[in-house]
């Protein structure tokens, strides 16, 4: 018997070229899915590590107006007329302005910067006063730093010279300070 001789037919031919063009596209598609999940993982990881300076930035904020209270509230300054213009100046300051701790395998810094007295505010009360002071805290997480600066009133009762003796009226009853303004720099 004779051999049978098969031919392809066209069909045949542009079946698999058609089959081949959408495994090409399906590869570039599939491509392009891993490139943006690749940048979706660096923009989230970079959202990370803002977050992260952003609230060590924070902490640095409660952490400066605990040490400005601290320093405030010593006998020597209770004696002052004039609490002094910046408390960075100050020998009870020094290792008050820099700080880091752990956030599990990573360390977070904290800097405060220059704390530098406002001008007087009017006392929310008859028979208080208060003082203001403004500084910047600057949160370091993995090499993303975020800043803010704060302005804080502390409140106290004294501090004044008695109209009728003349003689400084000590202060007493200082209280933590209150942010006035908060701004991300």
């Amino acid at each position: 018997m004779p051999a049978k001789v098969r031919c392809l037919s066209s069909q045949q031919g542009s079946a698999i070229l058609m089959t081949l063009m959408v495994l090409l596209v399906l590869s570039v598609l599939g491509m392009g899915i891993v490139g943006v999940a690749g940048m979706e993982f660096k923009t989230s990881h970079y959202d990370y590590e803002t977050q992260q300076a952003q609230q060590a930035a924070d902490a640095g904020v409660d952490w400066g107006m605990e040490n400005i209270y601290q320093v405030l509230k010593q006998a020597e300054y209770l004696s002052m007329e004039q609490l002094p213009a910046n408390l960075s100046d100050e020998p009870q300051w020094d290792n008050r302005s820099e700080t880091s701790f752990n956030t599990g395998a990573d360390t977070c810094a904290v800097s405060i910067g220059d704390v530098i007295k406002k001008p007087q505010s009017s006392p929310p009360h008859p028979g208080t006063n208060t003082c203001t002071y403004e500084f910047s805290s600057t949160g370091t997480f993995r090499g993303v730093s975020k800043s803010v600066t704060v302005v804080v009133v502390y409140t106290f009762m004294g501090g004044y010279n008695d109209p009728d003796d003349g003689n400084l009226v000590a202060r007493s009853d200082f209280q933590r300070g209150k942010i006035k303004s908060y701004k991300k720099l």
